[in-house]
């Protein structure tokens, strides 16, 4: 072991503790900042004719499987 190696162990493990205390904050930060983000929910418009065409698909079907079992 050459003089000086356990010191710069020492200052090796202080940085890197350093390195991973900032970025742990920094992660910490950062869902705080995206916890306070509200997605508000999609409002649709209003139409008069929302939801015809798929119950005439649907009675369509169902018209369909009536004459194919009977």
């Amino acid at each position: 072991m050459e003089y000086g190696d356990e010191m710069n162990d020492e200052e090796e493990k202080s940085y890197k503790k350093e390195l991973l205390d900032k970025r742990r904050q920094e992660r910490k930060e950062r869902r705080e900042v995206e916890a306070k983000i509200v997605v508000a929910p999609k409002v649709l418009p209003k139409r008069e004719t929302r939801g015809r065409r798929m119950t005439a698909l649907v009675g369509k079907a169902i018209e369909e499987d009536e004459a194919f079992w009977n």
